[in-house]
């Protein structure tokens, strides 16, 4: 009775520290999301990043069905590719969801850059390309 109450003590913990980890990495994006949604119109982006975060969770849950069955497997490039095209953060809970390419440290090293990556293009992108225009300025005199 002990270990289940503790197991399940453990496994709330985990989802609290895995949401905070996902609101502070979708923080900057978000803000980037609503700044390039007033440009470009609402319905489109949020139609697209629906579309790309319903295909990840689906890719994501194949490949985790597919692995203990010795099934052809999706390869890690396309997992990296939707996270990169705008599924960061449905790869994200999909991972924590279905327990999936949580342990594989060179997955998850590719992962989390494309987490930095996303979060320093929506840096920059609120910031009208600034500091990007001040290194190319720097590179290029």
């Amino acid at each position: 009775m002990q270990a289940t109450r503790s197991k399940s003590k453990t496994s709330g913990q985990y989802w609290v520290v895995s949401i905070f980890l996902l609101a502070v990495f979708m923080v900057l994006p978000a803000m980037g999301f609503l700044k390039f949604s007033e440009e470009f119109g609402s319905p489109v982006v949020l139609g697209y990043l629906a579309f790309v975060s319903v295909l990840t969770l689906i890719v994501y849950r194949s490949d985790k069905q597919r692995a203990p069955r010795d099934m052809w497997r999706i390869p890690e490039s396309v997992l990296h590719l939707l996270e990169l095209a705008g599924g960061w953060a449905a790869a994200f809970l999909s991972q924590r969801i279905f327990r999936h390419k949580i342990a594989k440290y060179s997955f998850q090293f590719t992962f989390w850059l494309i987490g930095i990556l996303h979060n320093l293009i929506a840096f920059e992108y609120l910031n009208d390309w600034h500091y990007s225009g001040l290194l190319l300025q720097a590179i290029n005199p």
